[in-house]
């Protein structure tokens, strides 16, 4: 693989700051026989000469300097309740906990300050008014990508549900 994808291990990655390079880091370090500097070879360093054809190439640069700026993770004072499948359920886990986020259970949905749903998931235990009086976020899976690729990232508030949209707008309390 020679160009970053949205794969688990990419965006894990960004979540948390670490440094993506191109694989052609290793090669040239191995023809050197030591580590090179790595900011020509990182995505969308202004050092690099990589092509930055898409939002998805310049996002690696762009999450390590913020992170390493702020000292927070991509999803850092999140609390999230995950209401997806089994098995989408540990990768979104493990993405938000790289990102320094933390991880709820279904019963605590009304401590969290996101719920992100799959489509089709099925039924919200708690009515849409009771998360919106407490200014919940309630998500697609998606935005979670769509957050650390996309820039500047999206607003959370304008990425609800839609179902949820009206409710939110309505009843959570201003911040």
């Amino acid at each position: 693989m020679h160009q970053p994808s949205r794969s688990e291990k990419y965006l894990c990655s960004l979540a948390s700051g670490k440094w993506i390079l191109h694989p052609s880091y290793i090669d040239d370090c191995l023809e050197e026989n030591c580590f090179l500097p790595e900011d020509k070879y990182e995505w969308g360093n202004p050092l690099s000469d990589l092509s930055l054809s898409t939002p998805l190439h310049g996002a690696g640069y762009r999450w390590r300097s913020k992170i390493r700026s702020s000292r927070a993770g991509a999803f850092s004072g999140m609390k999230a309740v995950l209401m997806t499948s089994d098995n989408r359920y540990q990768a979104l886990l493990r993405l938000i906990q790289a990102g320094g986020g933390m991880i709820l259970d279904k019963k605590d949905l009304l401590q969290s300050t996101h719920c992100i749903i799959d489509h089709g998931y099925g039924n919200i235990p708690v009515p849409l008014n009771e998360l919106a009086v407490k200014g919940i976020l309630l998500l697609p899976a998606l935005f979670l990508a769509d957050f650390l690729i996309k820039d500047p990232s999206p607003d959370p508030k304008k990425c609800l549900i839609p179902e949820y949209q009206a409710f939110y707008n309505r009843l959570a309390p201003n911040t």
